[in-house]
C-alpha cells in the first residue's frame, strides 16, 4: 500500500522539473536600522501578513497594505524568535514568545495569543506546520523535537524524539506529510514517517563531517536537501530509502537556513554578506546568482508562496523585499489564482495538499493556458471564468466533506462549529460554522434547547 500511495502521490504532482532560467530580481522594499540582527522574515502562505524577528527578542507582524497589526517583545536574553504560519493562515506559531523556551500561538484574525506551549527546556531554534495544518513541529537546543497536534482548538503534545546528540537546529514535512526529517549539530539525520500511530522512525543516519544546520524538503518531491559548513547535500528517496545522489561544497557553507522556492527549481542560502542563489536541477545544484546588497552576514532568504517576492535579511539590521521573475508559484498559489478573490477561512483550509493535487489532476488544460494572440480580451476573460467557476465547484465539494455538509430540499444544511455566546438582551446567539462567525436571532427558550442539543443542529 505504501508504494501504491507514493506512485499516486508523484503521478498527481504537475510541476515538471526542467532547466530554469536566471532569476531576475528588483527591489522592492527595505526595512532597515531595525536596531539588532533579523533573525526570519517572509511572508504568510496567501501573502496577508508579512513578519520578521529581530535579536532583541522583537516580532512584528504587518499586513497586506504594510501596517503594523503586531508588535510583541519577550525577554532581550532570549535573543531572535522564530516563527511559522499555518498553511490556512488562522494562526502563527511564535518560539522564544517571552522567555527562551515557549511557544505562543497567536490568531491572525485578531493577533490573540490563545495558547502558549512550554514543554522545550532550553532555545526553541525552529517551527514548522504540516502542509494539512494539523500539526506544528518544534526543535530546540535541549536535543528535542516535539510534535504537536491540534485538538478541540489546542495544541497537545503528540510525540517528543529525543534520541540526539547535540542541538537541533531545523525539521522539515514533505509535501504530503508523509515524511519529517530533522537533524542535530552533531550530523545526525533522523527521516520520520506518518503512520496510524503518528510519526515512527524510518531511517536514521550520519554522513556529515559537520553538523546539520539546515534541512528542507524540496516542493512536491521525496527528496531534501541538508546544509552544514560542508556546503549542501541531496537526498533521494529510492526503493524506500534515501540515499546521497549529490552534494555542493564551493560557496555553499550553510550556517542559517535553506529555503526553496515553491517550485523547487530555486534554492537560497545566506553565505557571509551575501545571498546565493542556486538552480536545481535532476542531476546537479550549482549557482546562478548572488545579491550583493547587504553590507553584514546574511542570515537566510526565502521566497512567496505565490513566486513573485524574495525575501533576504541578515545582521545589518536590514530585511529588504525583492520582486522576481522566472519562479512558478506552488501548486496551492496556482489554484487560488484560478479562484480569482479572496478566500475565506473554511476554502482556505479545505485547500490541504491532495485537494489541491486534485483540484490540478482534474483541471481542463484547455481552460489554463495563458492568453493567445489570436484570442479576444474578452473570450479570455469568459476561459478565465468557466475556470473559476470549475475550481470552485471541486473546492465547493471538498468542503462539504470536510465539514459535513449535505443537500436537502433544495438547499445545503451546514452543522454547527460551536456555540460561541448568548446575547439575553437582543436575543442574538453568536455562532461558528466552516470557521464563520455569525449571530443568529433566537428566543431564549429555543436558545436553552440549542445549548443542550448544539451538536445535533
Amino acid at each position: 500500500m505504501r508504494q501504491l500511495s507514493s506512485a499516486v502521490f508523484f503521478a498527481l504532482i504537475t510541476t515538471c522539473f526542467v532547466p530554469a532560467q536566471e532569476m531576475g530580481l528588483k527591489e522592492s522594499k527595505e526595512f532597515s536600522n531595525l536596531g539588532d540582527y533579523v533573525k526570519q522574515a517572509g511572508f504568510s502562505p496567501y501573502r496577508n501578513f508579512f513578519a520578521f524577528t529581530i535579536g532583541d527578542n522583537t516580532l512584528r507582524v504587518y499586513d497586506r497594505d504594510w501596517e503594523q497589526v503586531f508588535g510583541h517583545q519577550g525577554n532581550p536574553k532570549a535573543l531572535g524568535g522564530v516563527f511559522a504560519f499555518s498553511p490556512d493562515e488562522k494562526q502563527m506559531a511564535y518560539g522564544r514568545y517571552k522567555g527562551f523556551n515557549d511557544i505562543a500561538i497567536i490568531r491572525l484574525a485578531d493577533m490573540k495569543v490563545t495558547q502558549v506551549l512550554s514543554r522545550h527546556t532550553n532555545y526553541i531554534n525552529h517551527l514548522e506546520f504540516s502542509n494539512d495544518g494539523n500539526l506544528l513541529v518544534s526543535t530546540s537546543t535541549d536535543k528535542q523535537a516535539i510534535i504537536w497536534e491540534m485538538k478541540q482548538e489546542k495544541f497537545t503534545p503528540v510525540n517528543t524524539f529525543d534520541e540526539f546528540e547535540s542541538t537541533l537546529y531545523e525539521s522539515s514535512f514533505s509535501s504530503d506529510d508523509r515524511f519529517l526529517v530533522t537533524g542535530d549539530a552533531r550530523g545526525h539525520v533522523l527521516v520520520l514517517e506518518r503512520t496510524n500511530r503518528g510519526y515512527e522512525r524510518f531511517q536514521k543516519f550520519q554522513y556529515r563531517k559537520y553538523g546539520v544546520h539546515s534541512v528542507t524538503f524540496r516542493p512536491g518531491s521525496y527528496e531534501f536537501v541538508t546544509g552544514s559548513r560542508y556546503g549542501l547535500r541531496r537526498y533521494r528517496l529510492v526503493n524506500e530509502e534515501f540515499v546521497l545522489t549529490d552534494s555542493v561544497k564551493k560557496g555553499a557553507a550553510v550556517e542559517f537556513p535553506v529555503h526553496f522556492s515553491p517550485d523547487g527549481q530555486f534554492l537560497a542560502i545566506g553565505n557571509h554578506h551575501t545571498a546565493v542563489i542556486f538552480n536545481v536541477g535532476e542531476d546537479s545544484i550549482h549557482p546562478i546568482d548572488f545579491v550583493y546588497r547587504h553590507m553584514d552576514n546574511v542570515f537566510g532568504a526565502t521566497f512567496s508562496d505565490d513566486g513573485r517576492f524574495f525575501v533576504t535579511f541578515g545582521n545589518d539590521q536590514q530585511v529588504i523585499i525583492w520582486e522576481i521573475d522566472h519562479v512558478k508559484p506552488s501548486d496551492r498559489s496556482m489554484v487560488v489564482s484560478w479562484l480569482k478573490g479572496d478566500l475565506s477561512l473554511a476554502q482556505r483550509r479545505a485547500l490541504d495538499p491532495s485537494t489541491v493535487l486534485g483540484i490540478l489532476a482534474a483541471a481542463d488544460s484547455d481552460l489554463t493556458l495563458p492568453m493567445d494572440e489570436f484570442e479576444t480580451s474578452s473570450e479570455y476573460s469568459a476561459r478565465q471564468e468557466r475556470l473559476a467557476d470549475r475550481t470552485l465547484a471541486m473546492l465547493q465539494q471538498e468542503m462539504e466533506k470536510q465539514y459535513g455538509a449535505r443537500s436537502r430540499s433544495g438547499g445545503v444544511e451546514i452543522p454547527l462549529q460551536a456555540l460561541i455566546r448568548y446575547n439575553a438582551d437582543l436575543k442574538i446567539y453568536k455562532i461558528r460554522f466552516m470557521e464563520t462567525e455569525a449571530g443568529v436571532e433566537i428566543p431564549v427558550a429555543e436558545a436553552k434547547k440549542l445549548k443542550t442539543k448544539w451538536k445535533e443542529a
